[in-house]
C-alpha cells in the first residue's frame, strides 16, 4: 500500500451526504464530521454556539463542531497564545458582514488540495467549509463566528506543525531521540496568511530551507508522476536466470529502473540499451545485491526472485522519499556549531554542509556501525567535547559478561594475549587470578591498555550521552571496504580517524599533523578538550539527495523504515 499517496486531490464540496463523505474518506471519525456538517447546514447555527461555549472553548481545548470529539490539546497552547497576541481581535477569519474572508476560503481550499492533509484534517476542513458556506448566505452570531475563527486557527496550527516539525513525534520511532523540535510561530503564520501571502508559500517557509530537502520534495513529486504514468511498463522476468550477454527484450525498461534507483549514473544513456542483458546492467544488479551482504559477493545474475525484489524496492521509492522528508522536519533549523552527521544506512560520516546538499565536503569517510541483530547504534544527537589519544578501553559490562568472562575462564592466557588487565571499579589494577577472573562483571572490571591492538584504536572522540556511544579508531581496518558495515557493539568506528582529529582540532595551531600522530602513538592516554563542542547527529536516512540532484537509496538495515511507515499510516 502506498501510504503517502494523497488521500484526495479534489476540492471537498461544500455539502456532502453522509454516505458520500464516508465513501470518500472511510474513517469512523469522519462519519461524525459528515453528521456535524449536515446538522450545521440544516439547523440554525445559534443552536451550536452559545456565548459560554465560545468563551470556554480555548480553556477546555474542546471544539463543539470538530471531529474526534473536538479535542485539540495538541495545539491548545499555540492557538491560545497566538490569539492573545493578535492585534486584529478575536475574529480574524470573518468579515464585518459575518461572511468568511477570502483568505479563509483560500486556506480551506489549500488544505483540501494539499497532500499533507490527513484524513482527520480533511474531516475538519469539510466541516469548516460547510460552515463558511452557511455564513455566506445566512446571518451568523458573534459566538458562531468566534467558533469558526477558533476552528480555523486549530486547522492552521495542525497543518503548520506538520510542515514545521513533521507528522510523527520522532521518539515514537527512536526512543533515544533528544533533539528539540523547531519552534512554531503561529502568530507569524496567521499574519502572513492574512496579509495575502499564498498558503503554499507560508507553509513551505516553515520547512527546512536546505538544498537537499528541496531536492527530496521535487523528487517525490516526480516519483508520484512516474507512478501515475500508465504508459511505462515494468520489466518482466525470464523463465531462466539471465547472465551477461543473454537476450532480454525488457533490457531498456530494466535500465530505466536501475537509473532511477541510482544504480546507474545520471549520465547513463538509456537509448544505448537494446535487447541484451549487458555488463553495465549486470554490474548494477550486482552492486545493488552486494550492498545487502555482510560477506561474500554475487555476480549479478538476473533471476525472477532478484527482479521481484528489485521491483518491490522500486515501487517503494516514493515512501522512502516521504520518510526522508519527514525525518528532515524533525531536525532543528540551526545549531550552536556546524554538526557532523553519521547516516547509519549509508555507513558514512559527512559534514552538515554536505548532508544539507552542498557540493563541498571537508570531511567524509566510511564508518562501521552497530550490528543489526544485536547492537544497533541509536539514533540521537550529542556534542563532541573531548579527543582522547592512545585511549584505554573500559570494557562495557555486557561485553565483559558475554565475551571476555567465558573466554578468560577457558584460556588462562586470554587476558594477556589481548592486552587486558583486571581492575576494581575505582581503577586499581588486580592480579589475573582465577578468583578475580570469576568475578569479572560483578566486582571486577576489565580494561584494555593503550596500544596497537586496542579495540578503540589510537584515538576516540567523546560525545557524552546516556548510551555510552562515541566515535573511535579501530585496528580492524578491513571492514571499511565492505559494502555492508554493521559490525560494532554500537559505537561508530571511523575510516579515517586522522582526518577527524585534524578537523576537530583544526582551530588549535599547536595540534599539527605531526603532533597528532605523536599523540596517537604515544601509548599514554591523553585527553584534549574540544574548544567549541561540535554537535554530532546520528541520523537514519534511507533516501538521500546528492548535490548533483540524483537520489541514492540505502537498505533499511535496522528496520526503522517499517516502524515509521506504520506510524505515518496511522496518522494519515
Amino acid at each position: 500500500m502506498n501510504v503517502f499517496q494523497p488521500f484526495s486531490q479534489t476540492r471537498i464540496p461544500v455539502v456532502l451526504s453522509v454516505a458520500a463523505f464516508c465513501s470518500r474518506l472511510g474513517d469512523s471519525a469522519l462519519v461524525t464530521a459528515a453528521l456535524v456538517s449536515a446538522a450545521l447546514l440544516g439547523a440554525p447555527l445559534g443552536a451550536q454556539a452559545l456565548p459560554d461555549t465560545v468563551s470556554s472553548t480555548l480553556l477546555r481545548a474542546s471544539h463543539p463542531w470538530l471531529s474526534d470529539g473536538g479535542r485539540f490539546v495538541d495545539v491548545q497552547r499555540v492557538v491560545r497564545d497566538a490569539r492573545a497576541n493578535d492585534s486584529v481581535g478575536d475574529l480574524r477569519w470573518t468579515a464585518g458582514t459575518g461572511a468568511p474572508t477570502s483568505v479563509a476560503r483560500a486556506v480551506l481550499a489549500h488544505f483540501a488540495q494539499d497532500v499533507e492533509s490527513s484524513r482527520a484534517e480533511l474531516a475538519d476542513i469539510a466541516i469548516l467549509d460547510s460552515v463558511a458556506a452557511r455564513f455566506e448566505t445566512r446571518w451568523a452570531s458573534a459566538p458562531e463566528r468566534g467558533l469558526f475563527d477558533i476552528g480555523m486557527d486549530i486547522a492552521i496550527a495542525r497543518h503548520a506543525f506538520v510542515h514545521r516539525q513533521g507528522r510523527i513525534d520522532p521518539s515514537r520511532v527512536h526512543a533515544e531521540w533528544s533533539l528539540a523540535a523547531a519552534e512554531l510561530d503561529l502568530t507569524a503564520v496567521r499574519t502572513s496568511l492574512s496579509a495575502g501571502t499564498s498558503p503554499t508559500d507560508v507553509f513551505s517557509a516553515l520547512e527546512p530551507q536546505t538544498r537537499s530537502y528541496a531536492m527530496l520534495v521535487a523528487a517525490l513529486a516526480e516519483v508520484r508522476r512516474q507512478e501515475s504514468d500508465t504508459s511505462e511498463q515494468l520489466p518482466a522476468a525470464r523463465a531462466r536466470p539471465l547472465s551477461v550477454g543473454g537476450r532480454y527484450s525488457d533490457a531498456r525498461a530494466l535500465a530505466r529502473i536501475l537509473k532511477r534507483l541510482g544504480e546507474l549514473p545520471p549520465s547513463f544513456a538509456l537509448a544505448s540499451v537494446r535487447t541484451t542483458y549487458s555488463k553495465p546492467l549486470s554490474d548494477a544488479i550486482a552492486r545493488w545485491q552486494n550492498r545487502k551482504l555482510k560477506k561474500g559477493s554475487v555476480a549479478g545474475t538476473l533471476s525472477a526472485s532478484v527482479l521481484a525484489t528489485l521491483l518491490a524496492e522500486y515501487e517503494g521509492r516514493g515512501d522512502r522519499i516521504a520518510m526522508a522528508i519527514e525525518r528532515w522536519r524533525w531536525l532543528p533549523r540551526s545549531f550552536s556549531n556546524d554538526p557532523l552527521v553519521v547516516n547509519l544506512p549509508e555507513y558514512r560520516l559527512h559534514t552538515y554542509s554536505r548532508f544539507q546538499g552542498d557540493s563541498a565536503d571537508p570531511l567524509s569517510m566510511n564508518v562501521v556501525i552497530g550490528r543489526a541483530d544485536s547492537n544497533a547504534t541509536p539514533v540521537f544527537a550529542a556534542n563532541m567535547t573531548q579527543v582522547v589519544f592512545s585511549p584505554q578501553w573500559h570494557v562495557p559490562k555486557s561485553i565483559m559478561l558475554g565475551e571476555i568472562l567465558p573466554a578468560a575462564m577457558r584460556d588462562t592466557g586470554y587476558l594477556a594475549k589481548h592486552n587486558y588487565e583486571l581492575v576494581t571499579p575505582r581503577g586499581k589494577v588486580l592480579p589475573s587470578s582465577r578468583q578475580n577472573v570469576a568475578n569479572i562483571g560483578t566486582t571486577v572490571w576489565v580494561r584494555q591498555r593503550s596500544g596497537d591492538d586496542n579495540s578503540l584504536g589510537k584515538v576516540k572522540f567523546l560525545l557524552p550521552n546516556p548510551y555510552d556511544i562515541y566515535l573511535h579508531d579501530t585496528p580492524s581496518r578491513s571492514l571499511f571496504s565492505r559494502n555492508r558495515r554493521d559490525f560494532s557493539h554500537g559505537c561508530v568506528r571511523l575510516g579515517n580517524p586522522m582526518a577527524m582529529a585534524r578537523y576537530v582540532l583544526g582551530s588549535q595551531p599547536a595540534w599539527t599533523d605531526s603532533k597528532i600522530t605523536e599523540a596517537m602513538n604515544a601509548g599514554i592516554e591523553t585527553f584534549v578538550r574540544v574548544p567549541r563542542p561540535i554537535p554530532v547527529l546520528i541520523v537514519y536516512q534511507t533516501a538521500v539527495a546528492d548535490p548533483d540532484g540524483s537520489l541514492r537509496y540505502f537498505n533499511d538495515v535496522y528496520g526503522h523504515d517499517r516502524t515509521l511507515s506504520d506510524a505515518l499510516e496511522k496518522a494519515r
